[in-house]
């Protein structure tokens, strides 16, 4: 039985592609210099790590410029997510309150400053989790931040839960088990998958 459960936000609890177009049409108004993008542009970063998030919005720019803008951006995201909430997924809160019954939970993250803790104050599951880590606050990539959680926290036996490469590849650079959000914005092969966030009890 696992000990911990570690919980990816965007593409397995909810979705914040809505936030992050809305984020990126601000920065446009604000920074005329910035190049459009279409949602669909938006949604395919979803996941995406602090330097990757730099790197396909604003690589035009010096590192200094372009380093500058993707904070901003990622600020204004965590701000549009803690005023307007995201589209959470079917069950996903009923879901984690029965889990937390019997496993610690935790979120491992790439997102800016402010976003787990906007998550969190939109669906009411601050006392849900015991810890959470995020990219921007560390400056690791997943499986560093999985590491963080599993070390912290006394984790024997832990699993991540997301879905995408970058996910399953945090897992196994941090040596816990992997369980596939299929439903999410990923496309890939893994021997444990849920259909839904409520299918975990069957992996479990």
């Amino acid at each position: 039985m696992y000990d911990g459960l570690i919980f990816d936000l965007d593409g397995t609890l909810w979705s914040s592609v809505e936030n992050c177009n809305r984020a990126i049409c601000k920065m446009k108004r604000l920074h005329p210099e910035i190049r459009e993008f279409s949602i669909e542009q938006s949604k395919s970063t979803m996941g995406y790590s602090n330097e990757q998030t730099r790197q396909y919005y604003f690589n035009e720019f010096s590192l200094e410029k372009s380093t500058e803008l993707c904070t901003e951006f990622l600020a204004e995201i965590s701000k549009d997510v803690l005023e307007k909430g995201a589209t959470l997924y079917d069950g996903a809160v009923d879901t984690l309150r029965k889990l937390k019954k019997t496993h610690k939970l935790f979120i491992v993250s790439n997102c800016g400053h402010g976003f787990v803790e906007a998550f969190m104050h939109q669906t009411g599951t601050e006392d849900i989790f015991d810890d959470y880590e995020y990219c921007e606050r560390t400056g690791l990539e997943k499986g560093g931040n999985i590491r963080l959680i599993v070390e912290r926290n006394n984790l024997k036996n832990a699993a991540y839960i997301g879905d995408t490469v970058m996910d399953k590849t945090g897992a196994e650079q941090a040596g816990i088990d992997f369980i596939y959000a299929s439903y999410g914005f990923g496309n890939l092969e893994a021997e444990k998958r849920i259909e839904s966030i409520c299918d975990i009890f069957n992996v479990l």
